[in-house]
């Protein structure tokens, strides 16, 4: 017999049989691993998604590593569901191994034996016996194979393959609050526009300078469309230059805008959204310059036989004679650009200056 099974045709043949129900078996196999392949699938896009919305990585370095571990963790069910059925089902070899140690099926094995090599003749023993008797031993063989899973828990995978993917598909789509939207991020990881950190808010009027008492009007836009910021949009300002604090906006037309009344001290400002920000602008203030002195001198006229007077002045009246010169000098706080003499009638007159020595 052992002959028999190692050279004849009738073994070759049941060989060529046994592959061919090893191959529906493991298509039934692989049919029923794919539901939970896809739920294992789906739970790693969702976990990926997640943490891309609770920490972005701040590098592109560490964005390809993390993609490179969502998609190993993605493609990993798949291959295992691909794989299972070579591991849960034997190859043909062993399978008639197992079937020739079953008495009915060996005895089949036999009669088939005997039919191709021509022990058993007469009427009814014909090839087309010996196919009977193999395929019914073929059958006999796949029987014992172990069944694809079924079932409630199939049921119960296929229903959280369909809720995972639908709750995958949406924490892909949507942004996170550092306004990166997980699937683009898995598919570029690393795309310059996942780390940018201030392309897509203006705040102005930017650097400034400020008289002192005088009003700040800070206007905040969103440039591109309103999905791209997720996140509270916040405008920060630090007036004790280590600290910055959130104040209120108010909406006008396109813009967000903070005014502040009366600025005494220099400030800075920024905005931020999820990870977007602007750069830090500074308001600096600057006082006006007052009069630390103003010297008055009087030069009468000649008729008059008077000295000349000089006095200093900070505020009151002055009386000389009609024709006198007056020569005013005064002492600034701080270098000028321009000064004028205001009178009383409302009129101005240039008053020259020189830098002091």
């Amino acid at each position: 017999m052992a002959k028999h099974l190692a050279d004849g045709p009738a073994p070759r043949r049941l060989l060529l049989l046994l592959r061919r129900e090893l191959r529906r078996a493991r298509r039934a196999h692989r049919r029923a691993a794919l539901v939970p392949a896809l739920a294992v699938s789906a739970l790693a896009l969702v976990v990926a998604a997640l943490a891309l919305r609770a920490a972005p990585p701040e590098t592109p370095a560490a964005g390809l590593a993390g993609a490179m571990a969502a998609w190993i963790a993605v493609l990993l069910p798949w291959l295992a569901a691909l794989a299972w059925p070579f591991l849960r089902l034997p190859d043909a070899r062993r399978l008639l191994a197992e079937a020739e140690r079953r008495a009915g099926t060996r005895q089949l094995i036999e009669t088939a034996a005997d039919v191709a090599e021509g022990r058993l003749t007469g009427k009814g023993y014909s090839p087309a016996l010996m196919d009977r008797v193999l395929a019914e031993a073929a059958s006999r063989a796949a029987a014992g194979l172990p069944p694809a899973p079924r079932g409630p828990w199939s049921r119960r995978a296929a229903w959280a393959a369909a809720a995972l993917s639908a709750l995958a598909v949406a924490l892909l789509v949507l942004p996170s609050p550092a306004g990166i939207r997980p699937g683009a991020f898995l598919a570029t990881p690393r795309a310059a526009a996942h780390y940018a950190e201030h392309a897509w808010l203006e705040l102005s009027p930017g650097d400034v300078e400020i008289l002192a008492g005088g009003p700040l009007r800070l206007e905040l836009r969103e440039r591109g469309l309103p999905w791209r910021f997720a996140g509270a949009l916040r405008l920060e300002i630090d007036e004790t230059g280590d600290l910055f604090r959130p104040v209120d906006l108010t909406r006008e037309g396109g813009a967000w805008v903070h005014e502040i009344d009366a600025v005494h001290q220099g400030l800075r400002y920024r905005a931020v959204r999820g990870r977007s920000r602007t750069p830090v602008f500074a308001a600096r203030v600057f006082h006006p310059p007052v009069l630390d002195s103003l010297r008055l001198a009087a030069v009468p006229p000649a008729y008059t036989g008077l000295p000349r007077r000089e006095v200093d002045l900070r505020s009151g009246e002055l009386t000389v004679p009609a024709g006198s010169r007056l020569e005013l000098e005064g002492l600034a706080s701080s270098d000028l650009d321009a000064a004028w003499l205001r009178l009383e009638s409302g009129d101005s007159l240039p008053w020259p200056w020189r830098a002091a020595a």
